[in-house]
């Protein structure tokens, strides 16, 4: 009885641990592109083709196995995609956390011992406004 005990201890092991969690996106822009986005353990993938199916983007980094969302300490509010906009240069903002996936992100690894923060539901990554370094720049995808 125990060794049946230990085996089926061991295959639940094996099996939980060998398990990857994958996950695949499909979102259209307002220009009408569609962005296929999979995460997959710590890779991200993203392509972007044109209405004619051109592939015109692609991007694959190392992230971290997990999702995050960013709070506010002082105002307990999340960091969010406005409107959950998928469009580049949408603006970030602060907002109640609504648990969906404007309010994620992804931590992936950048050149120079970096990182970027990419949003779960555009596949776009959190930017400064014009590259502006000056106090209260906006932020925005």
């Amino acid at each position: 009885m125990k060794k049946i005990i230990s085996f089926i201890i061991i295959c639940i092991m094996l099996f939980t641990q060998s398990q990857t969690a994958m996950a695949t996106k499909y979102t259209y822009t307002k220009s009408g592109q569609l962005v296929l986005m999979s995460y997959s353990a710590d890779k991200y993938v993203n392509f972007q083709y044109d209405k004619n199916g051109n592939q015109v983007g692609r991007k694959i980094l190392n992230c971290l196995n997990s999702e995050y969302k960013l709070i506010n300490v002082n105002s307990n509010k999340a960091l969010d995609v406005q409107a959950g906009d998928t469009s580049s240069g949408t603006r970030i903002q602060i907002d109640e956390d609504n648990g969906t996936d404007a309010q994620r992100w992804l931590i992936c690894s950048a050149a120079n011992e970096s990182y970027k923060l990419i949003n779960v539901h555009s596949g776009k990554a959190l930017d400064v406004t014009g590259g502006s370094t000056v106090d209260g720049a906006s932020v925005q995808i």
